[in-house]
């Protein structure tokens, strides 16, 4: 097979990955899209364990920012932990669920909750009302919905999630099938269709703006892919995940030049973080990313295309990423 050619994105993107190793400190990771792949047997927890345990081998700090809350620290949580357990001297590791909305630091056999803004019940429930109106006045039924997000949340809700979710929240969410409700986060199913998405999402965004009118709180909603959208607290209209980064850095005393930032949604939960912010290395595994030509100093720096002449899968060019990154 004849290798393409390597184009001037990917010598940006080689550029900053060279640049970034200098002074790395902390790496800044998405999970889902980023470290593990849906639907994959290659890409799972396993493989996103080995890569994270390279990373607390060379002693580098870790913050994982993503969208899963109780499922994170269900599953993550003790797996970072285990991660510790060999290390001697343990590096800083955290975890921030909710898109950034809670967050814990890690430690080999306990975890220390630093913050968690939960969405109050009064406005989970009107959430969940103000969406449900808008799918039945667009007729949005469940068969025109995203299966894969319809099964996971039958298969959540037939979990137990005692003394992990407020049960009145969790109840609140029950009689809906595209609606799963946690303390800091409310998922929405989406439509099979991607073209009713935009339209959707304007509809959704207004239902926000319309609660924070009447309420003394800040929201957010955003798309974690084509499957869901995630509606959880803003810190006073900042977007949560890059919050809950800056909050990281300030407690370890690290600059921007120090950070490392990986996310495979540039233009959806991922946009605070690699878009919006001051970090000079952001980069994005994003097969829809795409930087203009004749841009040098465009964020994030695409992955695939580093790796383009390989035909590399979107997360493997993260764990290489980081690997090279690692590598003194």
């Amino acid at each position: 097979m004849t290798k393409k050619q390597v184009g001037p994105t990917s010598r940006r993107t080689s550029t900053m990955l060279n640049r970034a190793k200098k002074d790395l400190k902390l790496f800044a990771l998405d999970y889902d899209g980023t470290l593990v792949a849906s639907g994959s047997d290659l890409y799972t927890i396993d493989s996103a364990k080995s890569c994270m345990q390279e990373i607390i081998n060379h002693f580098a700090s870790l913050v994982i920012i993503s969208a899963r809350a109780a499922t994170g620290y269900q599953i993550l949580v003790p797996v970072l932990q285990k991660l510790l357990q060999p290390v001697d001297r343990s590096p800083h590791v955290y975890f921030a669920g909710g898109n950034g909305t809670m967050m814990y630091r890690i430690f080999p056999k306990k975890t220390e909750r630093i913050y968690c803004h939960n969405i109050p019940l009064e406005i989970v429930q009107q959430i969940i009302q103000e969406v449900n109106r808008i799918y039945k006045e667009e007729h949005i039924e469940a068969n025109k919905l995203n299966s894969n997000g319809l099964r996971m949340f039958l298969q959540m809700k037939a979990q137990s999630w005692d003394k992990i979710i407020n049960p009145q929240v969790l109840s609140a969410s029950r009689p809906y099938p595209w609606c799963f409700a946690e303390d800091v986060k409310i998922s929405i199913v989406l439509p099979q269709t991607i073209k009713q998405h935009s339209a959707l999402l304007d509809k959704l965004v207004q239902i926000i703006k319309n609660l924070e009118q009447t309420h003394d709180i800040h929201l957010q909603i955003s798309r974690g892919d084509e499957t869901f959208a995630h509606i959880t607290r803003s810190f006073e209209g900042k977007d949560p995940k890059l919050a809950a980064l800056e909050h990281v850095m300030a407690e370890l005393v690290l600059n921007d030049n120090q950070v490392v930032v990986i996310g495979d949604m540039p233009d959806g939960n991922d946009k605070g973080i690699l878009v919006d912010s001051d970090f000079p290395y952001t980069f994005t595994n994003s097969q829809k990313h795409q930087i203009p030509q004749g841009v040098f100093l465009s964020k994030p720096y695409p992955l695939l295309d580093r790796y383009s002449d390989q035909q590399l899968h979107p997360i493997e060019t993260v764990y290489r990423a980081i690997h090279f990154l690692l590598t003194r």
